[in-house]
């Protein structure tokens, strides 16, 4: 698996995580977890039956009841410099190499789509809500080591998908992200805590 794919994959994750923590407590759209309360580590089900949100990575059934967001990253530039303050290389007492980290950051786009049926006033409504509590989550984001550099509200249009027309709004993040990629133990890769001041 390419670091770039696994890189995307989790700060599309971690954004979805932020998503459904920011709606388990929202009035009006509440995502509510089969457990309670919302425990991203858990791995609990989407409950249909008292939600009124789904927030996914994908775009949304063609029968869905309620207003639905998707998350995807758009791959951007990785800027890697290889020198040696970089080798982060472990060995073990034979000399044999166990661990062998290279330092990668990544300027990404993530896009933030709210889908609804019928219901333009929904979709500025979630938009709004989304806006506003990013501003409060980014030390939880700069934790799994993603910045949000700043972001592009889109107008909302109309979008058929999956035999149906659904009004759609975007919202575009442009972030910042440092990883280590550890090379010695296959395809690892974690992020590296982010300490940034970033005016949006």
């Amino acid at each position: 698996m390419s670091t770039s794919f696994q890189i995307n994959k989790k700060v599309r994750n971690a954004i979805v995580h932020n998503l459904r923590r920011i709606f388990s407590v929202d009035t009006i759209y509440p995502y509510i977890e089969a457990t309670v309360p919302y425990d991203p580590s858990a791995n609990a089900e989407y409950d249909p039956d008292t939600s009124k949100i789904d927030i996914t990575g994908s775009i949304p059934d063609s029968h869905a009841r309620f207003p639905h967001i998707s998350v995807d990253v758009i791959s951007g530039p990785e800027i890697r410099y290889i020198g040696p303050e970089d080798l982060r290389e472990t060995k073990d007492s034979n000399g044999n190499v166990i661990s062998d980290e290279k330092f990668a950051s990544f300027r990404l786009t993530v896009n933030i789509n709210v889908y609804k049926i019928d219901d333009t006033l929904a979709v500025d409504e979630i938009l709004d809500r989304i806006h506003d509590q990013f501003k409060t989550v980014t030390d939880d984001l700069a934790d799994s080591g993603i910045e949000i550099v700043n972001h592009v509200f889109n107008g909302i249009n109309s979008q058929y998908i999956r035999d149906r027309w659904f009004l759609t709004g975007r919202l575009t993040l442009n972030v910042y992200t440092e990883w280590l990629e550890d090379l010695g133990v296959g395809d690892l890769v974690g992020s590296i805590p982010i300490d940034l001041q970033i005016t949006l």
